[in-house]
């Protein structure tokens, strides 16, 4: 997990095609294997934060869309999830990043 949530970090180049293919290998492991994956982004916070410095990329977009819950299907067995979701502030540090990319 680490290896492939390393592309996510600032240093790393972040090309479409590689974006792409990033994105299908999260979503399939939050299809396939969610508790793991969702244990391992709450142990690792700084991931939604790298995530959203990249969401002018479309498939990193995709990613942060289905990690914080606009698909509740796959969390809806793990209220732990769900809860952690109610907890972080995607949504303002979303806000924030467009805020600051207008002025």
């Amino acid at each position: 997990m680490d290896l492939l949530f390393s592309f996510v970090k600032p240093d790393h180049p972040h090309s479409t095609l590689l974006s792409g293919y990033f994105s299908k290998v999260v979503i399939c492991l939050m299809l396939r294997k969610t508790a793991p994956l969702m244990s391992y982004v709450q142990g690792h916070p700084k991931i939604v934060v790298q995530l959203v410095d990249l969401i002018g990329i479309t498939s990193i977009m995709e990613v942060l869309i289905r990690l914080i819950g606009a698909d509740e299907t796959i969390y809806s067995n793990y209220g732990d999830t769900l809860q952690w979701l109610e907890n972080t502030d995607v949504l303002e540090m979303i806000a924030d990043k467009f805020g600051s990319s207008v002025s």
